[in-house]
């Protein structure tokens, strides 16, 4: 249901976990709605050894409180990863520019989730590891919505997502077109983040709730990419003033995104609670 064309649906239920964040679902159904991330496939994060990997696995830490170890941007073979169908929507700008600016270590798998032969297929962990393995994971919209499963997984494997966060006309009561993941990250800001300034770390704008490096239009992939490629020349060989942009993007992405899985977690267990305990005073047992 990415457009939320299934309005009436919600009406019936008291708590709805919903993906494909909608302004206009959230004004209207309220607390009932809880909007969260499209996630990443069943067994993704696992880490696993590859010929790509120069480093031990190390199991993935859920705890908030927990220190997690992963591949540094030194230990990463590759400057950029994708996988999918690359002539979809923004994508041939997008793999035109990262071609441009990072012309030799990259890895492209072609795939077509919908209509590829099995035999040409990826499964979870080996994009995983082939993300684990890349410093930057292009994420641009997927099929028809600016939303994917991509910039999760990007961020499970630690790599750097940069997604498309083009003006998006959303089809549901002609709602005014807005920037998903701007509008998307500032309700994950408000439900579950609330206080932490965790994505003020990422960014000089300490405005921002969203604290991923974006496009806010289809020719400005070859603006980051440009962006992207002086920041990882200057990584370990720019000025001291230069040098560990990216790595301090690495880790402050990994805490966001990190605690938000946590506090997802910890919001849908409480509102659960409350149901399960109005349910009881009701004197309604099962």
């Amino acid at each position: 249901d990415e457009s939320g064309s299934m309005d009436r649906f919600y009406q019936q239920w008291p708590l709805v976990l919903r993906q494909f964040y909608s302004p206009v679902l959230r004004n209207r159904w309220q607390d009932r709605l809880m909007f969260i991330p499209l996630g990443y496939r069943s067994g993704f994060s696992q880490w696993s050894l590859s010929p790509l990997h120069r480093w031990s696995p190390t199991p993935v830490c859920e705890a908030a409180s927990c220190t997690e170890e992963y591949p540094v941007l030194s230990d990463r073979p590759l400057d950029w990863v994708f996988v999918g169908n690359s002539m979809k929507m923004t994508r041939p700008v997008m793999i035109a520019a990262f071609l441009q600016w990072f012309p030799s270590r990259f890895r492209r798998h072609e795939a077509d989730g919908f209509n590829q032969h099995p035999s040409k297929q990826m499964n979870a962990s080996a994009v995983f590891d082939l993300m684990s393995g890349a410093v930057f994971c292009p994420t641009p919209m997927g099929n028809r919505h600016p939303d994917s499963f991509r910039w999760a997984e990007a961020l499970e494997a630690r790599c750097l997502p940069i997604v498309d966060d083009l003006i998006f006309d959303e089809e549901l009561h002609d709602v005014q077109p807005f920037q998903y993941f701007a509008n998307f990250s500032a309700y994950l800001q408000d439900e579950f983040l609330q206080g932490t300034g965790l994505a003020a770390r990422c960014h000089d704008e300490d405005s921002s709730p969203w604290p991923l490096p974006s496009v806010t239009e289809v020719s400005g992939w070859w603006t980051v990419a440009e962006s992207l490629a002086m920041d990882l020349r200057n990584e370990f060989s720019g000025s001291v003033q230069q040098r560990g942009r990216l790595t301090h993007l690495q880790s402050c992405t990994a805490d966001w995104w990190k605690s938000l899985k946590v506090r997802i977690g910890e919001g849908v267990a409480e509102r659960l609670w409350a149901l399960s305990s109005a349910h009881e005073r009701r004197g309604c047992h099962t």
